[in-house]
């Protein structure tokens, strides 16, 4: 409800439908805004507004949905970034006009479903491993007394919880009082620049010593914590691995190598006598187009964030006719 008033001013206006007092002034001289006193403004020491006309104002300057930059704001997060989940339909919106330009309005519930599994991604990309306490999701632990076991299960922000054999669960803050030692060290390799991934889904096995933590501690110390995705789910793991040759031999490694090729879901692989190299399914395609076409598409891609290559590739797999 608004107050009770003879009349709103500029000020009171603004205020309002929070935007600037130059913006006011700007829609009263475009005559957008409709003051009652506007021939007698310098007898009251300004303009004056019936409420009838505040309450037409804010209705016509009520936003229709979320803009970009609403959504950018309450996630932390570029325009950009926004524009790039609108363009591949990940986050619905339609285009409206609104103070005199169109743009992309997101409806509240769209964006409340977009925020659920936005931040279920990020929290996953965010809890595979930590460098500054050097732990990671699913690393093993040796207790040096008493020879037992441990394996870190859950991880977010550089904690987490390891569980030991008997299934107890053991902080990672305590780990180390507790007498645990790590028994694969967070590896420092380089970053891979190779394109795309491959993936691996594996059901989660219900115990800490199963031979796919195996792998994974595999996949980690030969590929890298930077250059992999592990995705924690309920009831499955999907490791997604960056292009790569890792040494694996058929003979003395034929319990990894069967895990890799029955649970390879996304990409191809290559067996060679003493390695396998690990391939994303990604390929070129090569075209010749005039450069006039090639700087819209290249000023198009830089509107959405894209490069020119994520940018033609979304348009050929979106429009497939």
């Amino acid at each position: 409800m608004m107050d009770h008033k003879e009349f709103f001013t500029v000020k009171d206006v603004a205020s309002i439908l929070n935007i600037s007092e130059p913006a006011v002034y700007n829609n009263i001289k475009n005559e957008n805004f409709r003051p009652y006193n506007k021939k007698y403004k310098h007898i009251h020491g300004g303009y004056r507004f019936s409420i009838e006309e505040v309450e037409r104002i804010r209705e016509e300057f009520r936003k229709p949905g979320l803009t970009t930059k609403d959504i950018a704001d309450e996630l932390g997060v570029s325009i950009n970034t926004i524009l790039k989940y609108i363009h591949d339909g990940t986050l619905p919106s339609d285009r409206q006009e609104y103070r005199g330009r169109v743009r992309n309005f997101v409806q509240e519930e769209n964006f409340e479903s977009f925020k659920k599994s936005f931040q279920q991604k990020k929290r996953e990309k965010s809890s595979f491993y930590s460098r500054q306490t050097g732990y990671f999701l699913f690393q093993p632990f040796k207790n040096n007394t008493n020879n037992d076991f441990a394996r870190i299960m859950e991880f977010s922000d550089g904690e987490g919880v390891a569980v030991t054999t008997s299934f107890e669960k053991i902080h990672t803050d305590d780990l180390e009082q507790r007498g645990y030692q790590p028994l694969i060290e967070f590896p420092h390799l380089k970053v891979n620049q190779k394109r795309g991934y491959a993936t691996f889904t594996f059901p989660k096995p219900p115990h800490v010593k199963s031979p796919v933590y195996s792998l994974l501690e595999f996949f980690i110390k030969n590929v890298g914590p930077q250059n992999m995705k592990v995705i924690n789910e309920d009831h499955s793991i999907k490791v997604k691995v960056k292009p790569t040759l890792i040494p694996l031999n058929q003979n003395d490694n034929h319990g990894e190598m069967a895990l890799i090729q029955q649970h390879l879901t996304e990409g191809k692989l290559t067996t060679l006598p003493e390695e396998i190299f690990i391939d994303s399914d990604l390929e070129v395609v090569k075209t010749y187009i005039p450069s006039e076409d090639k700087d819209r598409l290249k000023k198009e891609a830089k509107e959405l964030g894209m490069s020119l290559e994520e940018f033609v590739a979304h348009k050929l797999l979106k429009n497939p006719q």
